[in-house]
């Protein structure tokens, strides 16, 4: 491809702007969207706070991109965050009849681990190998083969304790995913609610989990 001097330096400032265009200021809350509960436990629970065990790397924004639970991306403390948003689906959607996240007279006791906890955007792993080569990185960058990644990677623990906080049952909610994008569609902005949704998909896991072991909450 022969291009003049000025369109390699325009063409080179494009393909900059869209590798680094996630150099901006987000604002994450994590929060379950999810259907009603097709059953309720007719018993009160509390949800105590959930003890955040993620690893460091889910924290650290990758080279031109950014992690959800980057400190500056957090609007509240990460595990209290977590917390409130299981405790406001399992109340909102029936989960249990009576959810609180202070309670001393309970039925049941809720608490849990955040295991992994990883969402972030960043360029797809062939954008740094192809950017030296300025024609074919052109060619790549408007053919619109994907430049830019989300992944979530979400892994939760909750284990359900009777009153005298004896454990009942422990359950687990792992998801990953992954969502590309072009320049054409690109869903940078889109990755907050990517992330959320994988969390749901976590949380939906662990709801389905409880409701096959109905009985040993009657």
């Amino acid at each position: 491809m022969n291009l003049s001097p000025a369109n390699k330096l325009i063409a080179s400032f494009i393909i900059l702007l869209f590798i680094l265009s996630s150099c901006m200021t987000i604002s994450y809350t994590p929060w379950v969207s999810l259907d009603v509960s097709p059953t309720t436990i007719n018993k009160s629970v509390v949800i105590e706070k959930f003890v955040d065990e993620s690893p460091i790397e889910d924290t650290k924004n990758p080279f031109g991109g950014f992690a959800v639970t980057n400190k500056k991306a957090l609007t509240q403390d990460f595990n209290t965050e977590v917390t409130r948003a299981i405790a406001a689906d399992f109340s909102a959607n029936a989960v249990f009849s009576d959810v609180r996240l202070k309670n001393d007279s309970a039925d049941y006791k809720i608490k849990g681990v955040i295991k992994r906890f990883s969402g972030k955007n960043r360029p797809t792993n062939g954008v740094y190998s192809l950017f030296p080569t300025l024609g074919l990185s052109i060619f790549v960058f408007y053919s619109g083969i994907p430049f830019r990644v989300s992944t979530a990677d979400i892994e939760i623990a909750l284990s359900i304790y009777d009153k005298n906080n004896h454990l009942i049952a422990t359950y687990n909610g792992i998801v990953k995913d992954k969502q590309r994008s072009n320049m054409y569609n690109d869903k940078t902005a889109a990755t907050l609610s990517f992330v959320n949704k994988s969390f749901s998909k976590a949380i939906s896991d662990i709801r389905t989990q409880i409701m096959k072991d109905i009985s040993k909450y009657q």
